[in-house]
């Protein structure tokens, strides 16, 4: 069934204009949303729109030539259109029957080599679409088409053209990989470059290949092995069965030439490509061996062990070039590679050693190795992570780490570099890696951390740090292979060689100290780690509190060190805040740190600042109360309430709001600074006064909390329900208009909980405090109880709020609201029979409408179709009548028009009485309107029918400006 009812009539008529001598289209966007719609029409099966577009292709195909074909842009359409119609086979073979394709190659050239990229993306396009049947295949089988792909991909146009040309030789060739002659003659073809090139490196054991090569060679070398590249990867890890693997290797004896090529480089930008090539070359090899035992998950112990040494053969080469970065990119690749062969079949052997921590530890050991002597001998957490480091690697790693260990401390190699490097690579494949391993990167990030923190120390007077060795050497004889692991100290009369971290880090190097702070917070949070599987997660409040406290750092360190201290105080509390001790170092250090950063005159700092601020307002309400004494004695709450009342950046005073939000629930707090400060008359004028959007979502809040959590006399509570019905009508910020929906959802549980309904249920019999006796909850009673509600909840705007916003035109998100929370209220009146309430005294309702001194007989005469006009005319009410509002701080002269458009707009909701609101809401089919109005949403401006609306009026109209159809 059609998702759209595409109109037959637009379609043809926008078809015809294409045939049309001379036309074109200004943009196009709308040939692409064009194509994308007439693929989903073919691939949904509408016959109707499928011979209505087959005849029209075979008509136009008859009626241009080379010589007289359409404008570029049209013709990019037509070749794409093809693709789309030859994907069904029918169609495929109705147009080889009455010659159309060869007709359209003809006409649209798709020999031309200076075709444009978007031609080339559409003849690919096409392309691959016919490997989706047996006749396409057939049909490029025959006509030789990969060598025009082959062609194309050689010419290196753009990363898009290349990747849909080695995707469509990748799938070509599995898909025929049993036609050993067919795939010897495109893999030789394709090839060419790459054999040349390796075939004088095997014959000259002195050439090397670099930048010195001619350009143009060069980069064909390098298109060639990455067509190699990606055709064994999309073979390799596509199934077991396709033996493309094995062909490249016997056909072009692919693992010889490919190290041969790499022993040879001294190009970077070839050597990379080289060095991959040979990556996939040792993960297909394994993969061809574990076809052999086909009854047994096992891998011979002898296949993983030649695995295994081709590896570290690979990683000793560019070592031995001193290609670091190369070498913890190709543990990256080695990971990912990994996966996707384990994805196939699970890969089980005699190894004790699991490859991902292996990988993961030589990816991460420059962070280990770059870490400072001092360091490693005074900190026995850290001995330890290295002892683990040899209980989960086998002796070949073990010997790469020190080979990696005495590169970068004798070699001038840039280590820095390299260890942001590291901590990017670890983090690009978080996603495929189990806990351990990432704890193996977790606790490497932290000591490097530290070693920061303690080289930046106050130095003594001597330029010696002052926290000295703690272990003692004897702990760790020299005989032993894991102190031998450790530097050595420099010998008397030897100048030792310039650490990297020589001097200043914290300050000197913000972009190592960034990356670690971030890996550090992602890996946190990715696996919940915790103390138990890491120590190290026990000390990264007091590192980010140290940075913290360090001058001269920079602000997006300051961020990331503000985000460490959130997670640490989210996640591992101190054993003394766990026990409710009312403070501790850690928290005593916090309170002076924040106040520091909250005074910060970078805004981005205050920001995060008041976040954690936040957290730890959330966390003191009931897990940990001592934070309470903890905000009161350091006065966030005063510093907060003058930032909010500051010109300061509106992020920072949004964040102040919801810290002071979060605030309003913890009654210490309350008792002791907040009652005191006039927090309503803060939020209200925020929300009617206040620029910016995100500053009034956050007063709006506010202000729903102070209502939630404290009890204001009924004079407040119209205030605010003046303010809130404002705000959810007729605010500028859909954010805003979302929180003020939430107040009026706790404004009607409140007035529902008044009535004695306890978890939406009315209990059987109920103390009345006005009779002050216990009554029984009767049908009468509940429904004179939920009529009166109702009366309450219409006299207090906010029945009128609820409809007026369920229709808003502007903003999804808000009508979503809107009906969840009616239809919770219809709930519970259908629950109960609400279909024609018992009528209340008029003495038990006060109505908001008299508080504006509004006369009572104006919700009096009204029929239904008067009060329907009043709500259309809140709905279509432009929202630039707030404009003096919002946008600007209100001059005196405008104060008294607001307050009159405010007191216009409150009369009108409170015209929406429980009657109408009755008849408004019980047959109202929610579901049926939310589902409608998304739908729309989704497809107003890139419908099929709407797109086909589009291009005629563009057509017709030559100088309307392309936007004005968005």
């Amino acid at each position: 069934m059609n998702p759209v009812n595409v109109d037959k009539e637009l379609l043809q008529q926008v078809l015809q204009l294409i045939r049309k001598p001379g036309f074109d289209i200004k943009s196009v966007t709308y040939l692409d949303l064009l194509a994308k719609h007439v693929n989903t029409e073919v691939k949904t099966g509408d016959k109707a729109i499928q011979e209505i577009l087959t005849e029209w292709f075979e008509e136009a195909m008859n009626t241009w030539t080379s010589d007289n074909k359409p404008s570029a842009n049209i013709s990019i359409f037509i070749v794409k259109l093809l693709g789309i119609l030859c994907s069904e086979e029918v169609i495929l073979l109705r147009f080889n029957k009455h010659k159309t394709i060869d007709k359209a190659l003809i006409i649209f050239n798709y020999k031309n080599v200076n075709m444009s990229a978007s031609m080339k993306m559409a003849y690919l396009h096409f392309y691959v679409s016919l490997l989706n049947h047996e006749s396409g295949m057939q049909w490029i089988y025959t006509e030789k088409i990969w060598k025009q792909v082959l062609m194309i991909a050689q010419s290196n146009h753009t990363i898009y053209v290349t990747n849909e040309c080695q995707h469509f030789l990748s799938t070509i060739l599995i898909n025929r990989c049993s036609d050993k002659p067919f795939c010897k003659e495109i893999i030789i073809t394709m090839s060419e470059p790459f054999i040349e090139a390796t075939t004088a490196a095997m014959s000259n054991a002195d050439i090397t290949f670099g930048d010195h090569m001619c350009l143009d060679k060069n980069k064909l070398l390098i298109t060639t092995m990455n067509l190699l590249i990606a055709v064994m990867e999309h073979s390799a890890f596509y199934d077991l069965e396709n033996t493309i693997p094995e062909q490249l290797e016997e056909i072009l004896d692919l693992e010889k030439r490919a190290r041969g090529l790499l022993q040879a480089c001294i190009s970077t930008s070839l050597m990379k490509t080289a060095h991959k090539l040979c990556k996939i070359i040792i993960f297909a090899k394994l993969r061809n061996a574990m076809k052999k035992p086909e009854n047994s998950e096992e891998v011979s112990e002898e296949v993983l062990q030649e695995f295994s040494d081709s590896l570290c053969s690979n990683s000793t080469l560019l070592l031995n070039k001193k290609f670091l970065i190369e070498l913890i990119n190709s543990k990256k690749m080695g990971i990912i590679y990994w996966n996707r062969l384990y994805k196939i079949k699970k890969i089980k052997g005699a190894t004790p050693y699991k490859f991902e921590d292996q990988a993961m530890t030589l990816l991460i050991l420059p962070l280990c190795a770059a870490t400072k002597p001092e360091y490693k001998l005074a900190h026995s957490l850290f001995v330890d992570y290295i002892n683990k480091i040899f209980h989960v690697t086998c002796t070949s790693v073990q010997r790469l780490g020190y080979n990696i260990r005495e590169v970068l401390m004798k070699e001038p190699v840039p280590v820095e570099k390299i260890c942001i490097t590291s901590i990017e690579n670890a983090l690009e494949v978080i996603n495929i890696i189990d806990r351990e391993t990432a704890v193996l990167a977790f606790q490497a990030i932290c000591h490097t951390l530290k070693n920061f923190i303690m080289e930046s120390k106050t130095k003594g007077e001597d330029g010696k740090n002052d926290d000295t060795e703690k272990i003692c050497c004897k702990d760790h004889p020299e005989d032993c292979p894991l102190f031998d692991f450790l530097p050595k100290k420099v010998k008397k009369g030897v100048k030792p060689m310039k650490h990297f971290l020589d001097g200043d880090p914290i300050v000197e190097k913000p972009l190592l100290l960034a990356a670690l702070l971030k890996g550090m917070n992602t890996f946190i949070e990715k696996f919940k780690l915790n103390w138990k599987e890491c120590v190290e997660t026990v000390c990264i409040l007091s590192i980010a509190l140290d940075i913290l406290d360090y001058p001269g750092v920079d602000s997006r360190v300051c961020v990331l060190a503000l985000k460490t201290c959130q997670i640490a105080i989210e996640n591992f509390m101190s054993p003394n805040l766990v026990l409710l001790v009312d403070s501790d170092d850690e928290t005593k250090q916090l309170g002076p740190t924040l106040f520091k950063r909250i005074h910060d005159t970078r805004w981005e700092v205050q920001d995060s600042a008041f976040e954690l601020l936040g957290t730890i307002a959330k966390l003191s309400e009931m897990k940990y109360p001592p934070f309470q004494r903890f905000i009161h004695e350091n006065n966030f709450i005063p510093v907060a309430i003058e930032v909010i009342k500051s010109e300061t950046e509106s992020y920072t005073r949004a964040a102040a709001l919801s810290f002071l939000s979060k605030s309003i629930g913890v009654t210490y707090l309350w008792t002791r600074q907040l009652e005191k400060l006039d927090l309503p008359e803060l939020a209200i004028k925020l929300i009617t006064t206040e620029k910016e959007g995100i500053v009034r979502r956050e007063a709006v809040s506010l202000l729903t909390n102070l209502y939630k959590h404290k009890i204001w006399p009924n004079e407040m509570v119209t205030c605010m329900a003046q303010t809130m019905a404002i705000a959810a009508v007729n605010d500028l910020h859909w954010e805003v208009k979302l929180n003020a929906l939430l107040f009026w959802r706790l404004f009607m549980k409140n007035c529902l909980t008044d009535q004695g309904m306890q978890d939406d249920c009315f209990p059987p019999n109920l103390f009345c405090k006005e009779v002050r006796k216990i009554i029984i909850l009767n049908e009468d009673e509940i429904k004179r109880r939920l009529t009166k509600t109702l009366d309450l909840l219409a006299s207090h705007c906010c029945l009128g709020v609820l409809l007026t916003t369920l229709h808003d035109q502007s903003d999804f998100e808000v009508t979503k609201l809107a009906a969840m929370v009616i239809i919770e209220l219809r709930t519970i009146l259908t629950r109960y029979k609400i279909d024609a309430p018992i009528e209340t005294k008029p003495e038990e309702i006060i109505p908001i409408i008299e508080k504006l001194e509004v006369k009572s007989n104006t919700r009096k005469g009204l029929d239904e179709r008067e009060m329907d006009a009043v709500i259309d005319d809140i709905i279509l009410t432009s929202d630039t009548n707030l404009l003096p509002t919002l946008s600007s701080q209100p001059e005196e002269q405008d104060i008294a028009e607001i307050e009159k458009n405010n007191k216009k707009v409150l009369a009108e909701l409170a015209l929406v009485d429980r009657k109408k609101f009755l008849q408004e809401i019980m047959p109202f089919d929610f579901d049926s309107y939310i589902k409608k109005k998304s739908e729309w949403l989704k497809t107003y401006t890139s419908s099929f029918n709407s797109v086909l609306e589009d291009i005629i009026t563009l057509s017709d109209n030559d100088d309307m400006n392309v936007m004005d159809c968005y």
